[in-house]
């Protein structure tokens, strides 16, 4: 009976921090070379960034989105996978939460190829 119960608080104070990024990182953002602006929201029990405007002549669409599946790795601070479903990409995936700021990185082939991205919260 006790190991269920130390069982049960593990589980719930790990899937605790998670649930504050979901809420923390929800809304609308900026990216910081003013080309797209997302919405993030829950999608399961994931995070989708959904582009909901693109500056005319960018090759990205409105709609688009990617789906970010994240963990707690320290304050303000999470690691995990995503997946562009539009270019059927898989990559590893951080993002990092202060105030209005949040910067998100990914990698691809192995982590040869690596890109982050500065956004600034608008509502």
């Amino acid at each position: 009976m006790r190991s269920a119960m130390v069982l049960m608080v593990l589980i719930m104070t790990t899937a605790a921090p998670a649930a504050r990024a979901q809420e923390a990182a929800k809304g609308a953002w900026q990216r910081g070379d003013g080309v797209a602006r997302v919405k993030v929201a829950s999608c399961g029990k994931a995070l989708c960034m959904t582009n909901t405007w693109i500056k005319p002549g960018s090759s990205e669409k409105v709609g688009e989105y990617i789906v970010l599946n994240l963990k707690p790795a320290g304050q303000n601070t999470w690691k995990g996978s995503g997946r562009d479903p539009q270019r059927g990409a898989n990559f590893s995936a951080d993002m990092k939460l202060s105030g209005n700021h949040m910067t998100t990185s990914g990698c691809i082939a192995g982590g040869v190829i690596c890109r982050s991205t500065e956004w600034t919260r608008i509502r």
